[in-house]
């Protein structure tokens, strides 16, 4: 029998064939089943109809999803997902660990470990987001939409538009901003002139406003 190191928390082992063959108390407790025996066996398939249905992401997509991501892993890749979930109707934010899981130094399948996260602001989304070592799955990208958790998405802002961004709305001009971030006046001067195209707006005080009220910027 497999048996789980990470016993606190919320972690699981699936096997190659992404049937759960191990999982924690907390697991269950977060999916509501009773006990980890019941899990033992069900299909990521199963997992997804009796917990992750939504009006917004249908379970059979989502169970294909973590299929994806454990063929990632069982390629001998480990990985840290930043993932939203809407388990029996409430969303849910993690991140969450997944690496091989080896028996008698052979492939055996997949180990997860998720860790909740209490918070969920745009601001904590977007660091997630922007981060390179964090892969982002189909259903988090489609939540953070349907929830409005990163409002700079809508215009397709680059990190560095966003970063000219946070100096012109403290008040800086562009001269300030291109100090700041190590930068040509003239660079910056491109960066403002595209988001003032992506958002359709030319005068800058009204960008400003915009972007504020919009929370794409505190």
């Amino acid at each position: 029998m497999a048996k789980l190191e990470y016993q606190n928390g919320i972690a699981g082992i699936k096997n190659t064939k992404n049937q759960y063959i191990e999982v924690t108390p907390a697991y269950c407790d977060l999916f509501r089943y009773e006990t980890p025996s019941i899990v033992r066996g069900l299909s990521e398939y199963q997992i997804a109809d009796h917990a992750l249905n939504s009006p917004y992401y249908p379970g059979e997509c989502m169970a294909e999803d973590f299929i994806q991501q454990d063929e990632y892993v069982m390629c001998g890749n480990s990985c840290f997902i930043f993932t939203l979930e809407m388990i029996h109707e409430q969303l849910v934010a993690s991140i969450c660990h997944k690496y091989p899981y080896f028996e008698n130094n052979k492939l055996a399948g997949t180990v997860f470990q998720m860790m909740l996260l209490p918070d969920i602001t745009p601001q904590v989304t977007s660091s997630y987001l922007n981060n390179p070592n964090v892969l982002i799955s189909k259903h988090t990208e489609k939540y953070v939409d349907v929830f409005s958790l990163a409002p700079a998405r809508k215009y397709n802002f680059t990190q560095r538009e966003l970063e000219c961004l946070n100096y012109l709305v403290k008040g800086a001009s562009a001269y300030d901003a291109a100090l700041k971030l190590g930068l040509s006046k003239r660079t910056v001067e491109f960066y403002i002139r595209n988001i003032k195209e992506k958002i359709g707006i030319n005068k800058m005080t009204e960008v400003v406003a915009k972007v504020i009220s919009e929370g794409i910027v505190n």
